[in-house]
């Protein structure tokens, strides 16, 4: 008795059996592996409703084909579920959702797990053949190429993601440091960190919550506190930060992180003034308008008209005291 038991559902002759016939078996068993190493279109979805399809004994079966184009005659109205069996055959094939009414499929073989193949998609997909457990699974998912990837195209384009609620990025595994672009999807940011997890140590980002358009570059430097804008130039050259920190906005001044000065609103909307690596307040424009400076025993120094210099402080008695510099 001829059995079906393989991946093609082809006829298996048995031995000794279709004397005088079986060259007709065997040219239809010729012509369904030539099926499965092909292509096909189908209108699956005659209903708008769930759909379960067979790959039939020794007979023809759109679903026998490599790739697949699952169309519908209906119009479909909700997510539907594509069952392909029997239970037991081992497949990878490219299934493609060109159904109508923009929505997704879902490919299911068992109880296992199942690929989801959004309208206008082509996945393709291994089918385990587990009995009534089998499952379907994604054949990319960790997938590595070699040196390069090209999109072509009129419009090319790479899209991270589904739509669904959920971080996408994009990860640079160098030799000693990590670099990654993402979505951080519950903060609705694009963001631009070091290391291999997402918005673990964030380095730039654009908030897509702010109509306004707020980038951030964040980090510390020494001296300066949290920076969120920061340009340098290298060797020595000179570096300028703009950064708020605890109410304070100012921008920073520095040669090379030797010695800045900062300058800017604190967090009483005075004008201040601060110098050195520990950013101690030197001079403080209060917003009452009166001028303060904070180091002891320094004051203003003045140049009279013919170009000498003074120095204007005041004693510990109050009195101002004048001396030549």
């Amino acid at each position: 008795m001829a059995t079906y038991n393989n991946n093609l559902r082809i006829k298996e002759i048995a031995t000794g059996a279709e004397a005088g016939s079986w060259g007709t078996s065997t040219n239809t068993n010729l012509s369904l592996i030539g099926d499965a190493l092909g292509y096909a279109t189908e209108a699956t979805f005659d209903t708008d409703g769930n759909k379960s399809v067979t790959v039939g004994n020794a007979t023809t079966s759109p679903y026998r084909s490599m790739y697949v184009k699952v169309t519908s005659s209906a119009t479909l109205s909700a997510t539907r579920d594509l069952t392909i069996g029997p239970n037991t055959i081992k497949r990878v094939m490219f299934i493609e959702n060109a159904t109508t009414g923009g929505q997704s499929i879902v490919v299911k073989q068992g109880s296992g797990a199942s690929v989801t193949i959004t309208n206008g998609s082509v996945m393709c997909v291994l089918l385990d053949g587990a009995g009534a457990g089998a499952a379907v699974v994604s054949v990319f998912t960790d997938f590595v190429a070699t040196d390069s990837v090209k999109i072509t195209g009129t419009t090319p384009t790479l899209t991270l993601g589904d739509g669904d609620a959920e971080d996408a990025k994009i990860l640079f595994d160098g030799n000693a440091k990590d670099f990654h672009i993402g979505l951080d999807d519950s903060a609705d940011d694009l963001v631009f960190g070091l290391g291999s997890a997402l918005g673990t140590t964030k380095m730039f980002s654009l908030d897509g919550a702010d109509t306004g358009g707020e980038v951030t570059i964040g980090g510390t430097r020494t001296g300066i506190g949290a920076s969120t804008l920061h340009a340098a130039k290298a060797a020595g050259g000179n570096i300028i930060s703009l950064y708020s920190e605890a109410s304070t906005a100012l921008v920073c001044a520095d040669t090379d992180n030797g010695d800045p000065v900062a300058f800017g609103a604190d967090s009483s909307t005075n004008f201040t003034v601060r110098l050195g690596t520990s950013a101690t307040e030197r001079f403080t424009v209060l917003n009452s308008g009166n001028i303060s400076i904070l180091t002891d025993g320094q004051g203003i120094l003045m140049k009279s008209p013919n170009g000498t210099g003074y120095k204007v402080t005041v004693s510990n008695a109050g009195a101002l005291v004048v001396t030549a510099v």
